[in-house]
């Protein structure tokens, strides 16, 4: 995606630890959320990168650097031996959820292969889609495949439990 514009969102310090700011980020769904700072935030980065729907890259001093997938997951790290980590990311990338997708996933890969990644974090119920060349975008497949976003997907979840007698509710003695 070489004319895409890359929408970055920052986070320093202690901001990991208040959900004001990333709930601004949340709508927006930044591209890249870049964080500096001295506090490491532990699962935070993860949940931020995770919540956001973004790649989250971490620098940390005195500690460890890491790059974070929009899925959650570490995808580069800095080591003991070198306080600076590099990756290349793919930001031309949508996430699904696997309910109702899993046999769209399976004809997207069986059609256009290596042209296209699908990355499962595990545990999570949730897959990276990333294009990986310049004929289609991830949008493109999700569009002709008719895959349900992730965030789509939870719309939907939410409107079938507001349905009366979806969700029952239980009083605690």
């Amino acid at each position: 995606c070489q004319n895409h514009i890359v929408l970055q969102a920052c986070a320093i310090c202690f901001d990991l630890n208040f959900d004001e700011l990333r709930l601004k980020y949340v709508p927006q769904k930044p591209d890249l959320i870049v964080f500096s700072s001295l506090y490491h935030g532990g699962l935070m980065q993860n949940y931020w990168a995770y919540s956001c729907r973004s790649y989250f890259v971490g620098c940390v001093s005195d500690d460890e650097n890491t790059i974070i997938s929009p899925v959650g997951k570490i995808i580069a790290r800095s080591t003991n031996y070198f306080n600076y980590v590099t990756h290349t990311i793919n930001l031309d990338y949508i996430i699904c959820h696997l309910d109702y997708n899993r046999p769209k996933l399976q004809n997207l890969k069986t059609k256009y292969g290596s042209r296209v990644k699908i990355f499962d974090p595990g545990h999570l119920g949730s897959v990276l889609i990333t294009s990986e060349t310049e004929e289609y975008t991830a949008m493109d497949f999700a569009k002709e495949f008719e895959l349900e976003l992730l965030d789509e997907y939870f719309e939907r979840c939410r409107r079938h439990r507001s349905i009366p007698g979806k969700v029952e509710r239980h009083t605690v003695k």
